[in-house]
């Protein structure tokens, strides 16, 4: 339980009296307790903030990683909706143009039949023996059944659900994808930027590194090549620097967001983060 506060009205008379000394000595101990306290608080502030400092780092990291994943998953989604729409326009052109070469071939078949079928009937009149003009008249008007079994039904295609695509690769989710598109593949990645990838032991001699984290670091955003010519461009849109003249060309700015700067350790060899 609190210690209740003393009574700030002092004794009338101010003297070495022993109200004074009751006074002082209330004094004393009500503020050598609250000193006590607040070190004891202030000591478990301090604890508390150190433990929502690291909580929140690895709350950070565990975000970059399920954004990474989230946005290759919606990269995977959003070319599938592609790779679908483009498949589909493409068998529709064909479907359009076989269907102009059908119908064609189907009324080149029905103008044989009729052909034939007059053909068939001059031969009956022929063979016959009377050949008059009434019966000229009737062979030359004969045609083929109009249902003929050689014309061609055409199919119904089934029509594009564009509320199903749309629904796909969750449209609402606030997680933010930096598009990029990497030249070597013309192919469009979605990728949060400033995202850790790889383990040391995956990384290539000489790229730009992470010590402190073992892990090798890209950067999104080099889509039209390494900066100075050099490093190696990923089909992720990452770039790794592997020299100092690389390496010189990454600096921090809004294309690339966080992280994207470094310096080259000439001792190490490697690219050393800022």
């Amino acid at each position: 339980m609190a210690i209740q506060p003393p009574s700030s009205m002092m004794p009338e008379q101010r003297a070495p009296t022993p109200d004074m000394d009751n006074y002082i000595a209330q004094n004393l101990e009500f503020f050598e307790s609250l000193n006590s306290s607040y070190a004891s608080l202030k000591a478990q502030k301090s604890t508390v903030e150190a433990e929502v400092g690291t909580k929140t780092a690895e709350c950070a990291e565990g975000r970059l990683v399920f954004d990474a994943k989230f946005c290759l998953w919606k990269t995977e989604v959003e070319n599938a909706k592609s790779n679908y729409l483009h498949c589909r326009t493409q068998a529709g052109t064909l479907y359009q143009e076989t269907s102009k070469t059908v119908q064609s071939n189907a009324e080149g078949r029905r103008a044989d039949r009729d052909a034939l079928v007059k053909v068939q009937c001059y031969l009956a009149m022929l063979l016959d023996g009377s050949t008059t003009q009434e019966k000229l008249k009737a062979c030359n008007e004969n045609e083929a059944d109009i249902f003929s079994p050689l014309d061609i039904v055409e199919p119904q295609l089934p029509d594009l659900n564009q509320q199903l695509l749309d629904g796909l690769g969750a449209p609402g989710s606030q997680v933010q994808c930096t598009p990029t598109t990497t030249t070597a593949t013309s192919t469009t990645s979605l990728v949060p930027a400033g995202i850790l990838i790889g383990t040391q032991q995956e990384c290539p001699s000489g790229t730009w590194t992470l010590p402190t984290q073992g892990r090798w670091k890209v950067n999104w955003g080099c889509c039209q090549g390494c900066p100075g010519g050099g490093g190696e461009c990923l089909a992720n849109c990452g770039c790794l620097c592997t020299s100092a003249t690389s390496c010189a060309g990454l600096t921090r700015s809004n294309d690339c967001s966080t992280e994207v700067g470094c310096q080259w350790d000439g001792d190490e060899g490697i690219c050393q983060n800022l």
